[in-house]
């Protein structure tokens, strides 16, 4: 006990008399140990020289950089893997960023707000065409290399919330300074400063609809029957098991609903999803198939899969085995990530600065699968419009198709 209360003494007395830089190089060589050693295979998309040149450059601009610009670069160090299970969270409070209070999503036609403070209410559901003196393209150009992905939809939606931190912008580029931001709009430009204050959603309408979408979003899963169209519309929001409901409980009652209704067609609605455990859903999956080769219910007119931005890691893994049985159509926009590729992530901290990160430890190659997203076979675009009229093209394309 003494000896290792020694122990721990000595490695605070180290780590303290060591200087800033000494720290930061250290966590720097441990993020490289950590990679070599962990990851299946860190140099598909980028060279072992090509990373061990980029980490030099980090290495060498320690002195000079501020510890949030320090986080960003070891964030976009670890993006040039290209695996985006493999990254480094600059939202995570050891990044030391802060954030505005507004929100963005990108959508098909442009950047969004999507909240913000009473005070600059009137930018909510209008487009951002700058953010200081760039567009917010070029803004996006310099903010995706911080995100670790594999395709255009999850660096899409994984930079939005990198636009509204003063810190990362500064560190990215896009600003001068670290300090109030000014935000674009086609007839007047806001100035937000940091501050917490509660957030005005969107839409604010005097008839919201409440698409199906955005309900229950925090609830991993649940169902509805939709009288009119006679289809259940299932949300998939997180791929795991809930004691408050658990899945083998939902399966029994969802099941023992469409046997016992008109059912003519199955919604699953994946585009909440960015994953967990993608063996969560096969109880489910198996009682349909034995319920409708059993006749307990009539063969149904289509059985349709909504995918989006969101859909990644395991929901895209359950994405693959529901199309490749045949009888499904995805509808809506490419994934976030697709089902083969690095995957089943651990969790590391670097011992410094205590940024933390998730690294892959296993490659997922799925047969008939092999790009970085997985298609919709119908293409239909959530856009900001649709957004902020509440709206859900997806769904509404879904009931109109009559099977496969």
């Amino acid at each position: 006990m003494i000896r290792g209360i020694l122990s721990f003494l000595c490695l605070a007395v180290l780590c303290f008399s060591q200087s800033r830089e000494e720290r930061w190089r250290q966590d720097l060589q441990f993020l490289e140990q950590q990679i070599a050693s962990r990851h299946p295979n860190p140099y598909t998309k980028i060279t072992r020289a090509e990373f061990a040149e980029a980490a030099r450059t980090v290495d060498e601009s320690i002195p000079g950089r501020t510890d949030v610009q320090l986080a960003a670069d070891f964030a976009r160090l670890v993006a040039l893997i290209g695996d985006a299970h493999t990254s480094i969270s600059l939202t995570q409070a050891n990044a030391r960023a802060t954030f505005l209070p507004i929100r963005l999503r990108w959508f098909p036609d442009g950047l969004y707000v999507t909240q913000a403070a009473e005070a600059n209410a009137r930018a909510i559901g209008r487009r951002v065409l700058r953010i200081g003196n760039k567009t917010a393209e070029e803004c996006f150009a310099l903010l995706r290399q911080y995100v670790s992905h594999e395709n255009e939809s999850w660096a899409r939606l994984q930079s939005a919330n990198l636009h509204i931190s003063p810190e990362i912008l500064q560190a990215a580029g896009v600003i001068d300074a670290v300090g109030p931001v000014v935000y674009g709009f086609e007839d007047f430009e806001i100035t937000v400063s940091p501050a917490a204050v509660a957030l005005v959603n969107a839409p604010y309408l005097s008839r919201p609809k409440f698409p199906l979408y955005r309900r229950n979003t925090a609830q991993p899963y649940w169902f509805e029957y939709l009288a009119d169209s006679r289809t259940i519309y299932f949300q998939y929001n997180q791929c795991r098991d809930t004691p408050a409901l658990p899945f083998a409980q939902f399966t029994r009652e969802m099941v023992a609903f469409i046997e016992s209704n008109p059912v003519d067609r199955i919604v699953f609605d994946f585009r909440n999803n960015s994953g967990g455990n993608s063996a969560v859903l096969t109880p489910l999956l198996q009682a349909l198939g034995a319920s409708f080769a059993a006749g307990r219910f009539l063969p149904l007119k289509g059985s349709y899969l909504l995918i989006g931005r969101q859909t990644f890691s395991s929901a895209s893994l359950n994405t693959a085995d529901i199309k490749a049985q045949g009888a499904t159509l995805l509808v809506g926009e490419p994934t976030g990530g697709g089902a083969s590729g690095f995957g089943e992530v651990v969790s590391f901290q670097l011992p410094n600065s205590q940024l933390v990160g998730q690294m892959s430890t296993r490659l997922f190659a799925l047969p008939g699968f092999p790009g970085s997203s997985i298609e919709p076979d119908i293409a239909v675009e959530l856009t900001g419009a649709d957004y902020f009229a509440d709206n859900d093209p997806v769904l509404e394309k879904a009931l109109e198709l009559q099977g496969p």
